[in-house]
């Protein structure tokens, strides 16, 4: 293939590159911490789809935008866990279709 000027190259690079980035998922994963406050890690953490009558306080929030992910649930339930969350509430439900958006509050027991 022969390009007749450098704009068209230009023009095919970026297209390209638009069409690969779209491949590749260009997903994004955000935690937003409710505190400054540094708790440790925690083992394992409990996963709820609605907010658990017990008392607790909301300690971050996870979302993941264009989700491309095979594991969202997995992905964020790992980030509730760095962040030292007893328990996960998704607050996005999937009804057997796909999800683009996951969105997730980390709590701790009081």
């Amino acid at each position: 293939m022969v390009f007749g000027n450098l704009k068209e190259v230009r023009i095919i690079l970026v297209a390209g590159l638009a069409f690969a980035s779209s491949l590749a998922g260009c997903s994004h994963l955000k935690v937003t911490r409710y505190s400054n406050e540094k708790l440790q890690p925690t083992q394992s953490v409990e996963v709820f789809h609605k907010f658990p009558d017990r008392p607790h306080v909301e300690i971050a929030r996870f979302s993941v935008r264009n989700a491309r992910f095979r594991d969202e649930e997995g992905i964020l339930i790992r980030e509730a866990q760095k962040v030292g969350a007893d328990g996960i509430v998704f607050l996005t439900e999937n009804a057997g279709v796909p999800i683009r958006d996951q969105v997730a509050v980390g709590i701790k027991w009081k």
